[in-house]
């Protein structure tokens, strides 16, 4: 009997033990919750959402976790500009959200609300095309039981660096002035300047005169979304001014002994004609001598007299019907770049030959909408170059017909409508 009851209480003693482990187990994720702590909003904007929404009971400005988890039924966090849900998860006592016109882009905390009925996370920045990650978020909450809302989107900006003022085309920003300063440059640029750095080399550039070569770089949250190398017109040896350096090296070019290579070949063509001639360095040694400054905004360059917009198209019109040829530059055959050059070049406006991909960068004004261009405008598709007759007239060397044609109406065409890049007016 006696070692019964030892055998007895030592089975006990076991049950004991192991329960008090269970327990202590079972209970330690309340223990860790740490109610009282203060909720760490990543967004002001969400925590004052739930302030206004009564989750703050100790009326201290502060919400505890504890506070957060007691707040019950529906909240209303629509159009507060809240961009970040980091630490709405222990909101567990919620039924309904709404968190539409706000500009959110990331919604898998929501998924933590287990208890959620009803959300509304519409208006916002989120890919809800198929197979997003987004999407995978919303069918999680869907497939809990909660309603959700989730169409219409914002369009999701595109984190790209574009300008009203420069050119910005194949990764290369153009018609910067010699002389502009790092803060004069980005405040040109349409994105936010707080995203924005001049690099030079592996360094932060923030002097006062940018020069070719250096970068202008987009950065968003640390993360390096688009990189664009600098042009500037004129500075042909990569220090942002303009010197006596520039006019050398682009005269030596000239003469073939020494030649400029990539951009520094683009910053020395001055005309805007594809190639560094005499003219050139003419005008470098006129903006030296400051006589004619060089302008980098795109602005055409020096006016020339005599041919106008109607002889452009007169002359080309009377080239109707000949064989279009890759590589024809007249007077017998053409290509699309090698037609606009032979006629202008036959009504006296002296220009070097440029392909379509170089004619959306030449340096002429440009026109970037449809709705903007005029008779004799050069009109610069994806791939192709015409010459604008007016009335959405078109006349150009085409592959697909074998000839030199005329465009009845290139407005109605969405062909031509959404290929259409640039115009250039050079006459």
């Amino acid at each position: 009997m006696k070692s019964q009851s030892i055998k007895y209480r030592s089975i006990k003693r076991s049950f004991v033990v192991v329960l008090s482990i269970a327990l202590l187990f079972a209970f330690a994720p309340v223990a860790s919750a740490a109610p009282d702590d203060n909720v760490n909003f990543a967004d002001a904007n969400l925590k004052q959402a739930f302030l206004d929404a009564g989750a703050d009971t100790g009326d201290d400005g502060q919400i505890t976790q504890g506070e957060l988890a007691a707040l019950t039924g529906s909240v209303d966090c629509s159009s507060r500009n809240i961009e970040d849900l980091d630490g709405i998860a222990y909101a567990t006592g919620i039924t309904g959200i709404d968190l539409s016109g706000n500009n959110i882009s990331d919604i898998g905390t929501l998924t933590a609300l287990t208890g959620l009925t009803d959300a509304n996370v519409s208006n916002n920045y989120l890919d809800i095309t198929n197979d997003s990650s987004d999407m995978a978020d919303i069918n999680a909450l869907i497939a809990d039981g909660c309603t959700t809302i989730y169409s219409p989107q914002k369009d999701i900006p595109v984190d790209s660096i574009s300008s009203s003022l420069y050119d910005i085309n194949d990764g290369v920003l153009r018609y910067v002035t010699a002389n502009t300063s790092a803060a004069q440059l980005l405040g040109n640029i349409d994105n936010d300047v707080d995203n924005l750095a001049v690099i030079s080399g592996s360094s932060v550039f923030t002097g006062s005169a940018v020069g070719t070569g250096m970068k202008v770089r987009l950065s968003v949250d640390g993360t390096v979304r688009d990189e664009v190398t600098v042009v500037a017109l004129g500075d042909v040896n990569g220090d942002g001014i303009i010197s006596i350096t520039d006019y050398t090296l682009t005269r030596l070019d000239i003469l073939e002994l020494s030649d400029l290579i990539g951009l520094f070949t683009s910053a020395a063509d001055i005309d805007g004609n594809g190639h560094v001639s005499i003219s050139d360095y003419t005008l470098l040694r006129l903006h030296i001598l400051s006589i004619k400054p060089i302008t980098g905004d795109g602005s055409p360059p020096p006016e020339v007299d005599g041919p106008s917009p109607q002889e452009l198209i007169d002359f080309a019109l009377t080239q109707l019907g000949k064989p279009y040829v890759r590589g024809g530059k007249g007077p017998d055959s053409f290509d699309c770049s090698g037609f606009v050059y032979y006629c202008l070049n036959s009504i006296g406006y002296e220009i070097g030959y440029m392909t379509s991909t170089v004619w959306r960068s030449a340096n002429y004004l440009t026109i970037n909408s449809m709705d903007n261009i005029e008779m004799g405008d050069i009109l610069c598709f994806d791939g192709h170059v015409g010459i604008y007759m007016g009335d959405g007239r078109m006349v150009d060397a085409s592959s697909g017909n074998g000839m030199i044609v005329t465009r009845s109406n290139i407005f109605s065409s969405s062909y031509w409508t959404s290929n259409f890049i640039c115009a250039k007016r050079v006459l």
